[in-house]
């Protein structure tokens, strides 16, 4: 498992919206439990190192430890807690930037 995940998935889903805009709510809470699914998988692990490195002599370092996972995961959960209250709100489609 990479740490990438944490990037990856938000940017794919925010670029995929357009295809789903019809049900926002719903892949928002999906995309949340995905994450807090990788944050707990993520914790077994810690400490975690990865580096990503190209031809250049640029390179891109993550870095898993107790205290960032802690606030990845308590992100997590606000935006969880925030996509399940906002399913049960009918006018609220505002706070998206893609709305109809």
């Amino acid at each position: 498992m990479s740490l990438v995940y944490f990037i990856a998935i938000p940017l794919l889903a925010s670029f995929l919206m357009p295809l789903y805009k019809n049900n926002l709510r719903l892949v928002s809470v999906l995309v949340n439990l995905i994450l807090a699914g990788f944050v707990f998988v993520f914790y077994l692990q810690i400490p975690i190192k990865e580096y990503i490195s190209f031809d250049s002599p640029l390179s891109i370092t993550f870095v898993l430890d107790i205290s960032s996972i802690f606030f990845i995961g308590l992100f997590v959960m606000v935006m969880l807690f925030f996509s399940i209250f906002n399913l049960k709100e009918e006018n609220s489609r505002a706070i998206f930037i893609i709305t109809n």
